[in-house]
């Protein structure tokens, strides 16, 4: 804004930056990048790529069944989550993100909204992932199919 009146920004969707094995097997997302992006009404919202991210399946969304609990507390099944990173690995060969969401686009002239959301608390960086993982595991159209096998 301080440089054009008008211009196209575009990153990453906060999809694929919550999805483990997009660019390394352990981490989410892109491993350089450190903000997770979202298109509100008037412009981004931008929020720090919090550590458990990375480590935790009940935080990212995965094309698999997750084994973590939808609470906010730690417990045993953890233990299993390095088995999903295999399973994820596997799923990649037959399916893909849609390719809608794999980054967020926008057009702007003037000026547009830039804020930060700050999550500090551990419980409230859990519950902000866990929220928006059901809200992207909610969409019908996340998976396409990369090949179609016949038995």
């Amino acid at each position: 804004m301080r440089v054009g009146k008008a211009g196209y920004i575009e990153t990453p969707s906060r999809i694929i930056e919550s999805m483990l094995g997009v660019e390394r097997l352990r981490y989410c997302g892109y491993s350089h990048h450190h903000w997770l992006c979202e298109l509100t009404d008037g412009g981004i919202e931008f929020m720090f790529k919090h550590a458990p991210l990375h480590s935790y399946s009940k935080l990212r969304i995965s094309p698999v069944l997750s084994f973590g609990n939808n609470s906010l507390s730690h417990t045993w099944i953890e233990a299993l989550d390095p088995i999903c990173g295999v399973l994820v690995l596997f799923n990649r060969w037959f399916r893909k993100v849609n390719p809608k969401y794999v980054s967020i686009g926008m057009y702007w002239s003037g000026s547009f909204e830039c804020k930060e959301k700050v999550l500090i608390h551990k419980n409230a960086i859990d519950k902000d992932f866990m929220d928006f993982k059901a809200k992207a595991e909610s969409l019908e159209d996340l998976w396409v199919w990369k090949r179609i096998v016949v038995w």
